[in-house]
């Protein structure tokens, strides 16, 4: 059943994907409140006519203080830890009951105030696909990192709340690129590429789809009013190294050139957070992201996604609009001085 929405409340609505949802929002005549946990609007919130609202992270509890008064909420800010020795436990909660206290309070929340639910899922809760060694690798990597098990646990508190009669659905998008991205530089792909902070290249296949792709996907479940389901997004196949070479053509800066295995490289990622941890410190480099590229496989776009009418825009056009943000933010320490514009209308 069709959805009419008159005001969103969007939770992370300065991050990457929650940015790109305000904006899909908004040129649908939705008015939207962004809550962060930023202290101020983010460089990805100017010129847009948002209400904006600060939360305080740290408190799980309070996740649907913001609520009351909207009829659409979309998590796009559902916690996880970067790190396997997550040393930030608030009120001494580990990462699976600081996860399980806040989707209790958002869910809470959105039933008091008779709203609906869209949460930004992550790719690695759907059945891995492929032979059975891959499968018991994925396996593996899921019981190392708690990154895998607080994105299951959010996502099937909310599924299971769809069982009880919420109008809640979930989008599982795969690695996202594109524009809006204010994440700090150094977990930011395309920074670290075209600054030569990740000299290596990896013949390892990951599926990239575009921000806007998944913000055009999410909104249209919402108001189609595909409640109860779980839908996975996806773009293009592509090796990393492929990637990375079509991102360094248009930056104008050379391509990695060393050879590297992710699996060796999620190995040493693993053992230096060990390291760290045993000294009762953060690694400087987080592991996940490795083991992300490391999970990663090849996928095609699925009935509910082809059904929502979501079809990935050029790859290239991805990445020359995602490098002409990283180039307006100060991101890039050599800023190409001129991208060809992109000729592809965004998904509306």
């Amino acid at each position: 059943m069709a959805q009419d929405f008159v005001r969103a409340l969007v939770l992370g609505g300065t991050g990457h994907i929650g940015n790109a949802i305000v904006r899909e929002l908004l040129d649908r005549g939705i008015a939207v409140t962004v809550a962060s946990r930023r202290a101020s609007p983010t460089p990805n919130l100017q010129g847009l006519a948002v209400e904006f609202v600060t939360t305080r992270g740290d408190r799980p509890w309070q996740a649907g203080e913001h609520v009351a008064g909207h009829d659409l909420v979309v998590d796009a800010a559902a916690p996880y830890p970067l790190r396997i020795f997550d040393r930030s436990r608030p009120f001494g909660m580990d990462p699976l009951q600081f996860a399980a206290s806040r989707s209790d309070a958002l869910i809470a929340a959105v039933r008091r105030a008779k709203s609906r639910l869209a949460l930004v899922g992550s790719f690695t809760t759907l059945p891995h696909p492929g032979a059975l060694a891959s499968r018991i690798e994925a396996d593996l990597l899921a019981r190392i990192h708690p990154y895998f098990e607080v994105k299951r646990k959010i996502e099937a508190a909310v599924l299971e709340a769809t069982r009880q009669g919420l109008p809640a659905l979930v989008v599982n998008p795969t690695a996202v690129l594109g524009p809006w991205d204010c994440k700090d530089p150094a977990l930011c792909f395309l920074p670290l590429t075209l600054n030569g902070r990740l000299p290596f290249r990896s013949s390892r296949v990951v599926n990239i789809i575009d921000v806007r792709e998944v913000a055009s996907g999410l909104v249209r479940a919402a108001l189609g009013g595909a409640f109860g389901t779980r839908i996975p997004l996806c773009g293009h196949n592509v090796r990393l190294s492929e990637l990375t070479a079509q991102a360094c053509a248009l930056g104008a800066v050379s391509r990695p050139c060393l050879p590297a295995s992710t699996r060796y490289g999620a190995a040493l990622a693993l053992w230096g957070e060990a390291g760290w941890g045993l000294l009762g410190m953060d690694s400087p480099v987080p592991s996940l992201p490795i083991l992300l590229a490391r999970y990663s496989y090849p996928m095609v776009a699925g009935e509910l996604q082809r059904r929502l009418g979501v079809v990935p825009r050029p790859l290239a056009s991805t990445l020359r609009d995602a490098i002409k943000w990283y180039a307006s933010t100060g991101y890039l320490e050599h800023a190409p001085a001129c991208i060809p514009p992109s000729s592809h209308a965004p998904s509306a």
